[in-house]
């Protein structure tokens, strides 16, 4: 991933967590001049976006990949209801030196429409199906599957798990019936419509090179297809 990244530029996305049982996802993109968006990092972990803690995982993650990158465009976190976290977690951020823009991406409550029964799958949906169709998505060959994936510790346990193996698995391909979607809310946000007709996506720029030898790339499974 941090080979890959030279030639992105990279948005941070984050869904945050309701309640201290639930997790919070945190997914950084790196976007490429020929329009990939690869996924190359994420945090899964049941992280209080109000504290101390989440700071400074967000902040390590922003620093990191906006150094390993062309640069960070923005970071991106949604927000549901009343809640404000761009405003509480902008100057929290610029406090510790870190001044990447943070934005809002509100969503509301949505009736029953379209393809699925809830509001929110259809919003997943519209947001995914596009770049998965297009084979837009690319990400790290998952350990199951002979690559390094992205090992995390999701439980705070000291056992590190492959993120990748765990969003395939948990996630993507049991779609609309997954009982998880964190990473499938926080990756969307970066198709949010929007954001991006305020805040157009800015791409990569053409490599002399391309280091993708552990990558591939993913246009989703017969289950989005024939939905």
């Amino acid at each position: 991933p941090k080979e890959m990244a030279e030639i992105c530029r990279t948005y941070i996305c984050i869904d945050t967590a309701r309640g201290k049982h639930d997790y919070t996802a945190i997914i950084v993109w790196g976007l490429t001049y020929d329009k990939r968006k690869v996924l190359l990092d994420a945090v899964v972990e049941k992280l209080d976006v109000a504290s101390p803690e989440f700071v400074n995982t967000l902040f390590r993650l922003a620093m990191e990949w906006n150094q390993l990158s062309i640069g960070t465009i923005e970071i991106r976190i949604e927000e549901a209801g009343p809640s404000a976290w761009a405003e509480t977690i902008g100057p929290r951020l610029r406090a510790k030196g870190c001044f990447i823009p943070v934005r809002g991406v509100h969503v509301t409550a949505e009736k029953k429409k379209d393809k699925f029964i809830s509001g929110k799958a259809n919003r997943i949906y519209d947001r995914w199906a596009p770049m998965l169709n297009h084979g837009e998505v690319w990400m790290p060959l998952s350990q199951k599957n002979g690559g390094h994936g992205i090992p995390y510790d999701m439980d705070g346990t000291k056992e590190f798990r492959d993120i990748i193996d765990y969003f395939l698995e948990f996630e993507l391909r049991p779609f609309p019936l997954g009982k998880y979607d964190h990473m499938l809310d926080a990756g969307g946000l970066l198709n949010d419509p929007k954001t991006n007709e305020k805040h157009p996506l800015q791409y990569g720029d053409d490599p002399d090179s391309n280091d993708e030898d552990e990558y591939v790339g993913y246009s989703g499974s017969a289950g989005w297809m024939s939905a």
